[in-house]
């Protein structure tokens, strides 16, 4: 871990600042820079601009679908309120994100705070200067910090694993035309619920729960455990979730592909089209305008 992240220094901003675990969670800047390193990190917004006008005026826009459609059969464009309400009831898009959701929330908060963590339990255990008395070190031996680290690395390898599992059921069950839209949906949504408050969140609640305790690293690392054992249940949330979404990403894999092969009835207020004889040729017609 680079010691200059905010996770890496933070029992030292806090001991400056002299703020709790509240406002600490807000510190999410990422990088813990200096005035001197300011001007070369202003550089990389310019660069983001340069990259999408670049984009624009270089890249082509590729096909769309060529491979999920017959090759006679162009896209079916909708409105964008259109897309949101199939996205909204596609419900293994929407179970899946939820999922990702609980998972970025996880992931957030641990990033911040279990560095922290393990630093106050190695000065309630004694094992670290300042040292705490001598019964305090029963709490935590070494051999229990060292499985902490062990068990830290395993969690946040699994939590890792479904990322690109989340992408795979994005494009299962969601037609060309709409994925966009989706995926940028869902890293709004998992974001937003997820890691951007999650650190706030674990600190309000170390706080709450150091509220009335005596001034004391056992205290401090006893807070922040309680704390952040909200994780496990927001982990055990998003499992649900995932398991939940087995249950219709078949369904709704098979209606991405009727849809995209232009076999499902319209979403956009028509009706479907028909062929029908006009003028001596085959013509798509709608079929309001040959029924009466």
């Amino acid at each position: 871990m680079d010691r200059f992240t905010v996770a890496g220094v933070l029992p030292d901003i806090e001991a400056f600042f002299s703020i709790g675990d509240s406002s600490s969670g807000l510190l999410q800047t990422g990088t813990w820079g200096t005035p001197s390193r300011s001007p070369f990190l202003q550089v990389t917004p310019g660069l983001g601009v340069v990259a999408v006008v670049l984009l624009f005026v270089v890249v082509k826009e590729p096909p769309r679908g060529a491979v999920e459609r017959p090759l006679d059969a162009p896209l079916h464009y909708t409105s964008w309120a259109t897309d949101l309400r199939a996205l909204a009831t596609n419900r293994s898009f929407v179970l899946s994100t939820l999922g990702f959701t609980a998972v970025a929330f996880v992931t957030g908060a641990l990033a911040l705070w279990a560095p922290a963590f393990l630093y106050r339990s190695r000065l309630a255990s004694g094992a670290r200067e300042p040292c705490a008395e001598p019964r305090v070190a029963v709490v935590c031996a070494r051999a229990t910090v060292l499985l902490t680290y062990i068990f830290i690395f395993v969690g946040e390898t699994l939590l890792s694993l479904n990322w690109a599992i989340v992408a795979d059921i994005l494009l299962y069950v969601v037609v060309p035309t709409r994925r966009s839209t989706a995926e940028a949906l869902q890293i709004v949504v998992s974001h937003l619920l997820g890691d951007a408050g999650s650190p706030y969140l674990i600190g309000v609640i170390s706080d709450r729960l150091r509220r009335g305790a005596p001034d004391s690293f056992l205290a401090a690392a006893r807070s922040l455990e309680h704390a952040l054992l909200l994780c496990a249940f927001a982990g055990a949330l998003g499992g649900g979730f995932f398991l939940a979404t087995a249950l219709f990403l078949e369904g709704d894999r098979r209606r991405a592909q009727l849809d995209a092969q232009r076999m499902l009835p319209a979403e956009d207020g028509d009706d479907g089209e028909i062929v029908v004889p006009q003028r001596g040729r085959p013509t798509k017609v709608p079929v309001s305008s040959v029924l009466i």
